[in-house]
């Protein structure tokens, strides 16, 4: 069977798409040599990657959600002549009618909408906003199956899309920092001695703003601060100005974008690890700081709670009380910090990469004779 995969959102630069999709196309080329596989990289990842024999990497510098995914790529996957083409995100070109599977990671453009959540003009946004969802129903429909990260994403599309159960399959994900070394030259003199970490981007689904808002009660009964690692983006510089303009600098900092090493050793440092989150698909930070053994503070969310079990203390993320308070019972008592980085450890476990891909396969194997 010839596999094409698109690897466009290759590396961490991508956040948790990247993630996935590198960790999908590694694992799977631990499994054998009973498949081809094809490749399709962006030019600046495709130096670092390193693949056996039966895998073959294609350059196709083509933007997302640009006109040319639209009109190029599908000529391009044409060419290559696959047996079944799995895109790792909703960007599938609507002319190519051939054989796909399609991993979908979460709804949350359907549930955080409006003019808040772009940098487009309204009317811009809600014409590309409506052309997504007509996109979206368009792919769900002709994919042979569907793969998502949790079934709370499962459950989700069956009731908003009435799917059959058994098109779509759950591949949990897993931790994705085991392995680094950590290094924080760089980063010493800019963190605090005692603080909590969040890691992520800073789109307002992730309800930055009350976490910042709740930190003000946190700080001022326990002297942690608060350090935000999130790549740089419009939404990113709106949360550095809150930060500034509340004057909330005296216990939030904002680090930007850090690389893996670097992130690592923060989690190494960190108190607790804070997710305050509206939305999610997965959770991949948590169970990042439950292999540092950091303890976790998150949202309680069906698909956190699914991911996370009881190796995680839960808060109301709309009501930033309920935030301070359980944020500082956690930072408070060393032994539910101990209790927390036992659970978690053990909870990573039931989570790899090796399972993701092994599933993965047996779905390429499954759609292929559909």
């Amino acid at each position: 069977m010839r596999i094409v995969i698109d690897a466009r959102f290759w590396g961490p630069a991508h956040t948790g798409l990247g993630i996935y999709t590198k960790n999908l196309v590694l694992n799977l080329a631990q499994l054998g040599e009973e498949y081809n596989y094809i490749i399709l990289l962006r030019r600046e990842a495709a130096g670092s990657v390193e693949l056996p024999a039966n895998f073959q990497t294609k350059i196709v510098d083509i933007a997302a959600y640009s006109l040319a995914e639209q009109l190029v790529l599908p000529w391009i996957i044409y060419q290559l002549k696959p047996d079944l083409v799995h895109f790792p995100s909703i960007n599938v070109p609507l002319l190519y009618l051939g054989r796909y599977v399609v991993t979908v990671h979460d709804l949350i453009k359907h549930r955080s909408r409006g003019v808040m959540t772009t940098t487009h003009s309204p009317l811009v946004y809600w014409l590309k906003y409506l052309s997504y969802l007509l996109v979206f129903r368009w792919v769900l429909l002709l994919a042979k199956k569907i793969i998502v990260p949790s079934q709370t994403v499962k459950l989700e599309l069956i009731r908003d899309y009435r799917l059959p159960e058994q098109k779509i399959t759950v591949t949990y994900e897993a931790a994705s920092l085991g392995g680094i070394k950590a290094r924080s030259k760089r980063l010493e003199r800019r963190l605090p001695s005692r603080f909590a970490l969040y890691v992520g981007n800073a789109y307002p689904h992730k309800n930055l703003e009350r976490l910042i808002n709740a930190w003000r009660q946190v700080f001022d009964k326990s002297s942690v601060e608060l350090v935000l690692c999130t790549g740089r983006s419009v939404f990113a510089d709106r949360i550095e100005k809150t930060i500034l303009g509340q004057g909330a600098g005296r216990y939030a900092r904002f680090l930007g974008f850090v690389q893996d090493e670097e992130l690592a050793a923060l989690y190494h440092r960190a108190l607790v690890y804070v997710f305050p989150t509206l939305l999610e698909g997965f959770g991949l930070p948590g169970l990042d700081a439950m292999l540092f053994r950091v303890p976790v503070v998150c949202s309680d969310i069906a698909v956190l709670r699914e991911i996370y079990g009881p190796a995680a203390y839960y808060f109301d993320p709309r009501d930033e009380k309920s935030m301070a308070k359980v944020i500082l019972t956690v930072i408070r008592d060393a032994t539910v910090r101990r209790r927390l980085a036992d659970l978690g450890k053990t909870r990573i476990k039931r989570y790899t990469w090796q399972a993701m891909a092994r599933k993965t396969l047996d779905i390429y194997e499954s759609s292929s004779s559909l």
